[in-house]
């Protein structure tokens, strides 16, 4: 692999900035969703619909815009601004929610030994996982960096093609159950969680990385192609999300990987079109999405914390998610600016 071509200095994109914050809040928003039934309140069906399409296009919508904007560069650079970026603050975060895990809520540790959470934080990933998965699939991005003499064609199909069968292989795995990940292993008598270095959401988001690189490769031609048919491609878009979302939430069908693949394609499409109107004025939404990795590293401390006053003040109803996950966002945001003017401090937090 060449590591000899560096791209121009990058500038920032105020539309992708915008549709890293709508990602980042719907991250907040589901977990706030999913969250209620710790409290034992039933959300209704408005909720759980909303939970069902934030939950299906958030990270997909992420890694899509980080396949966007990697390219190809020296890998030993590329790797350590990745550690230092991501894995550090990991690390940092990881270490804060052992503490607070054990001091402030245990109720929400992934397990009931200090050594176990440690194990799950750096094994299994279930800290953060998508943190930890977003490493593993940078790590892995050299895959689709085009190599030297490549036409763009020919990255073009090689990508395709690693794409297409990593969907066949994640829809026989989830959708028909032929899952090689087993959910537990154990090692004498301590029973462990799977799959280990979140190999299993590797394979599953992987394709929405490499998808990113084929949309930057075919930019131009996508985008006439979009402003020609915008009217047809959102009404469809539009009438797939809603369908597919209803039946999924009705039961019609279980929460598959291509269930979540189409509602994805289709609501990054329609919110897209949204950003499109926002990306000249991203306002405070473009400042969610320069801190969104904050945001989804805070979410865990500040969405219990809320929950936990919340609870404790006023009785819980359904919609009280939509208010603890705007104060979660604001909070993290906050706290991000006022970390980034630590000189050291805001390395330990990817700042």
């Amino acid at each position: 692999m060449n590591q000899g071509t560096i791209a121009a200095p990058k500038t920032r994109n105020a539309a992708l900035d915008c549709l890293k914050g709508i990602a980042a809040f719907f991250v907040v928003l589901g977990h706030a969703i999913t969250y209620l039934e710790r409290y034992h309140v039933t959300a209704p069906l408005w909720l759980r619909a909303t939970g069902t399409l934030v939950s299906a296009v958030h990270v997909p919508m992420f890694i899509l815009i980080s396949g966007y904007l990697c390219h190809r560069q020296p890998y030993g650079g590329y790797l350590k601004k990745k550690v230092i970026k991501i894995l550090i603050p990991y690390l940092t975060f990881g270490v804060l929610k052992l503490i607070f895990n054990s001091l402030i809520s245990t109720e929400h540790a992934h397990g009931a030994t200090l050594w176990y959470n440690i194990y799950d934080m750096l094994v299994v990933g279930g800290a953060y996982w998508f943190v930890y998965c977003i490493l593993l699939i940078y790590i892995a991005a050299p895959i689709g960096w085009r190599k030297e003499n490549e036409s763009l064609r020919r990255q073009n199909a090689r990508i395709l093609s690693i794409l297409a069968c990593l969907i066949v292989f994640d829809s026989a795995t989830i959708d028909f159950g032929l899952s090689v990940f087993p959910e537990t292993v154990t090692v004498g008598t301590v029973e462990l969680g799977t799959p280990f270095f979140q190999l299993e959401r590797f394979l599953m988001y992987f394709p929405y990385f490499l998808a990113g690189m084929l949309l930057k490769n075919n930019l131009v031609r996508l985008k006439a192609l979009y402003s020609r048919y915008k009217r047809i491609i959102l009404s469809a878009s539009a009438a797939a999300t809603a369908g597919i979302g209803y039946l999924v939430v009705q039961g019609a069908f279980a929460k598959g990987y291509l269930p979540k693949l189409f509602i994805a394609i289709s609501l990054m499409l329609l919110l897209y079109a949204a950003a499109e109107r926002w990306g000249d004025r991203p306002g405070a939404l473009g400042t969610c999405g320069r801190y969104s990795l904050q945001i989804m590293f805070f979410d865990s401390f500040y969405r219990v914390m809320l929950y936990i006053v919340y609870a404790r003040l006023f009785m819980l109803r359904p919609e009280i998610a939509l208010l603890v996950s705007l104060l979660d966002v604001i909070l993290s945001v906050v706290s991000s600016i006022m970390i980034k003017k630590i000189p050291f401090v805001r390395i330990l937090f990817g700042l």
